[in-house]
């Protein structure tokens, strides 16, 4: 490899880690701290090829090796080492998660008496508020999970102190999980067209590569009577239910609770007969 290709590669890592730093990227976003320490990782890195393999020049080269892994383990330790809590804080983590207890439980109610005493404590966490809707949705209270869904949406979502303190600081977006909700629910209530635009914002940022959402949304469409989008839809599914059957024929492995079987793909049928009448 040529220098001035290495160069363009490294100059390539510095410009992404800028992006990465800024949250323009599909990563969340990461605080000033974590950013600086990735570009001065970069920037050693990079400084360290350029100095002359001189005898001095080496052990300088070394010099910024060795300053450029430290500063990256660092970096990876802190993004994923649970963070130190004060009294309040941890008080705020026990609700929570004492809430999580609930909802795994099926015992909506006490979940959320769990999460409104966390709000008490900390009331700018997007977590607890995806936690709350799901639990009002749980409950067919559907007005209010979209409330909590849309509240989430306010509050920024790398500044999660339950994420913080269980080590959770480089998780994905979770707007994928807020607008399902939102799809969800208005469905329920029948407001189609919200909730189609609810799941076109989850099929615009949806990495699964087994979702349902391409459905979801088709069948908002078919009830709003665009018949040839909700057919789009559906056989878009349709291809993704294939794919997955395929794939689960081609591997050894089976999975126990599988995403899709045959019989997803009938009742799929019957919704493309219908747009197609």
């Amino acid at each position: 490899m040529t220098r001035e290709k290495l160069e363009i590669i490294i100059i390539s890592i510095i410009a992404f880690t800028v992006l990465f730093s800024c949250g323009l990227t599909v990563f969340p976003a990461i605080n000033v701290i974590t950013a600086v320490c990735f570009l001065g990782v970069v920037a050693f890195i990079y400084f360290g090829y350029r100095i002359p393999l001189t005898e001095a020049g080496r052990k300088i080269k070394f010099a910024f090796i060795g300053i450029s892994l430290i500063l990256f383990v660092t970096t990876v330790v802190y993004l994923t080492h649970p963070a130190r809590l004060n009294p309040q804080e941890a008080q705020y983590i026990k609700h929570f998660d004492s809430g999580y207890e609930y909802f795994r439980a099926d015992n909506y109610e006490k979940a959320l008496a769990e999460y409104n005493l966390a709000q008490r404590i900390n009331n700018s966490d997007r977590e607890l508020y995806i936690r709350k809707a799901w639990c009002y949705q749980d409950l067919k209270e559907y007005e209010k999970a979209i409330a909590e869904a849309q509240e989430a949406l306010k509050h920024d979502a790398g500044n999660s102190l339950y994420k913080k303190a269980k080590g959770f600081r480089l998780n994905g977006n979770n707007e994928v999980s807020i607008y399902t909700i939102i799809g969800e629910s208005n469905y329920k209530l029948g407001n189609y067209k919200e909730a189609s635009e609810a799941y076109t914002k989850v099929i615009n940022q949806i990495i699964y590569k087994y979702s349902d959402v391409y459905f979801q949304r088709g069948k908002c469409e078919y009830r709003l009577g665009n018949y040839q989008k909700a057919l789009a839809d559906f056989n878009k599914h349709k291809s993704i239910i294939n794919q997955y059957l395929q794939d689960q024929r081609e591997s050894e492995y089976k999975a126990k609770h599988p995403t899709y079987t045959d019989k997803d793909l009938v009742k799929l049928e019957e919704w493309i007969k219908a747009c197609e009448k």
